[in-house]
């Protein structure tokens, strides 16, 4: 992956999670909008969903090497 697309991946995944796990900063406690689960503390909230962004580039990242190793035997 080139510089530009990685960081461009980076802020994605960090805005996307930011915006699901964190609502505000006006107490120390979660509120309901801020946790998928109500067990779990903003930091795994925001460790699991960074989680399943690297997972999935890791699979599209292989799946496309995938596809592109079968054009080239068939050319």
């Amino acid at each position: 992956m080139q510089i530009k697309e990685t960081s461009e991946l980076y802020v994605r995944c960090s805005t996307i999670c930011f915006d699901r796990c964190v609502s505000n900063f006006t107490s120390r406690k979660l509120n309901d909008k801020e946790v998928w689960f109500h067990f779990i503390s903003r930091t795994e909230c925001i460790n699991k969903c960074t989680e399943k962004f690297a997972k999935m580039n890791q699979r599209l990242t292989l799946r496309l090497f995938e596809l592109n190793r079968e054009e080239l035997v068939k050319q």
